[in-house]
Order: C-alpha cells, then structure tokens, then sequence
C-alpha cells in the first residue's frame, strides 16, 4: 500500500469518503432506481463511519494504542473548535440544536456533527482501552 506508513493515512481517507463538495454542485447522474441524494449521502456516512469503526477496532489489537488515541482525539478536538470559532456555539450546544432540527442540512454541519460524534467513540475506546490494561 502507497501510504502505509503513513500513520493518519486511513482516517484521511475515511475523511474523504464524506467529502461531497463536489458531488452537491455536480447535476444527479441518471440512476437505474431513483434515490434521493440525502439517503445517498447518509448511506455513505454510515458506511464512512463504520469504515472507521472497523479500523479504530483493529488499531485496538495493536501496541502502543494510547498516542494514537490521544492523536485522534486531538485532531478532532482541533475540528470541533474550528466548527466552534466558525458558527460561534459550542459543540454541545449545537448538537443540541442540531437534534432538535433548528438548522437546515448542510456539509458543514454534517461534518461537525459527524466529528462530534466521532470524538465521543474515540472517548470511549480510550476509556475502554485503558481500563482493560493498555500500555502506551
């Protein structure tokens, strides 16, 4: 593999398994069965963080696990304040908002909900991890 050395290589490209930028300002191809883009674009999160989940899974059965926890979280720690600085809330108190539907679908906030999300899993493996004897 071309990056396998590179350490955040598979969550980079997990990452660009959501990036719809540019398939949300392209016109919808002809499908053989008609489907919305938003259930398109939500079977790709899911299969996006399941990708992720799967892969979070297996670092887990590796050594040291911890700075590549903490690694993880920083990263999206660093996301989420952006999101933050950017529409001027924080994260919990948009995701509140978010899932009382006060905002209209946007990537920007399916990219903030999506890292909130991710870092609470990241959490809880590190809490996980530590508590059944991890070393770092």
């Amino acid at each position: 593999m071309k990056y396998a050395r590179v350490r955040t290589f598979a969550v980079s490209a997990i990452r660009a398994l959501t990036y719809f930028t540019d398939a949300e300002t392209t016109p919808m191809p002809q499908m053989i069965q008609r489907v919305a883009w938003p259930t398109i674009k939500r079977f790709l999160e899911r299969q996006a963080l399941d990708a992720g989940r799967r892969r979070l899974e297996d670092l887990l059965g590796r050594k040291p696990m911890r700075p590549i926890l903490e690694d993880a979280i920083w990263q999206t720690e660093r996301r989420l304040k952006h999101f933050e600085g950017l529409h001027r809330m924080t994260s919990a108190e948009f995701v509140q908002r978010y899932e009382d539907d006060e905002f209209e679908e946007s990537l920007d906030y399916a990219d903030w909900i999506g890292e909130y999300r991710l870092l609470r899993r990241l959490k809880e493996k590190t809490d996980t991890y530590c508590h059944e004897g991890g070393s770092s």
